[in-house]
């Protein structure tokens, strides 16, 4: 008899325990299929929010392969794109171009007024093969020349004399600006020269 109450009560306990963690278990699952859910719903509202304030020529493609069509848009097809609509580069000149005598017209120091060449002085610029030599009013200056490209490199060390000309001042500033590089440009029977440190114009 005995024996017999004590078995009851722990057939009761081990059912109750039973019961605990099956019920246990049971919430368990419930709640990480709700994560799951959760998760899933948001990662989709994220991707229709993306799509709806990202439109592009993408557009009829089914909604789970656009953001990997996107990634290549813009890793792959937007710098193609931008590479075949960028401005041209400015075309290259040889020195058959620009080869020959020149007379300045005017100078225009960076920062600075244009200045036109000073009347009964001579300034002129010739340009033969790799040498260059240039009149400043009594002066003369000489020295080399090259064409890289887009760009003239005169001296930019010149040989000139040291005379004391009327328009010494004028002189000074169209010697400084002409040594060095510069971008020549071709109009007609105008060449430009242009740098950092100003503008020089020529013609024929």
């Amino acid at each position: 008899m005995n024996s017999r109450r004590l078995i009851y009560p722990i057939a009761v306990h081990q059912r109750i325990v039973a019961g605990c963690h099956l019920i246990w278990s049971r919430r368990q699952a419930t709640c990480l299929r709700k994560e799951t859910e959760l998760s899933l719903f948001s990662m989709i509202r994220r991707i229709r929010r993306w799509n709806e304030c990202c439109s592009w020529p993408a557009a009829m493609l089914h909604s789970s392969i656009r953001p990997l069509a996107a990634i290549f848009f813009i890793g792959i097809a937007l710098p193609t794109i931008a590479a075949g609509c960028s401005s041209p580069s400015s075309p290259s000149f040889n020195a058959d171009q620009i080869e020959g005598a020149w007379t300045l017209q005017s100078i225009a120091p960076a920062g600075g007024p244009e200045q036109t060449a000073p009347a009964g002085a001579s300034y002129s610029l010739t340009l033969t093969g790799d040498r260059v030599s240039t009149r400043a009013d009594c002066n003369v200056c000489a020295g080399s020349v090259a064409v890289d490209g887009h760009t003239l490199t005169i001296g930019p060390q010149l040989a000139c004399t040291r005379a004391a000309c009327p328009t010494m001042a004028f002189e000074n500033i169209y010697v400084s600006l002409l040594a060095g590089d510069s971008t020549p440009q071709i109009d007609g029977n105008t060449l430009t020269l242009t740098s950092s440190r100003g503008v020089l114009r020529f013609r024929r």
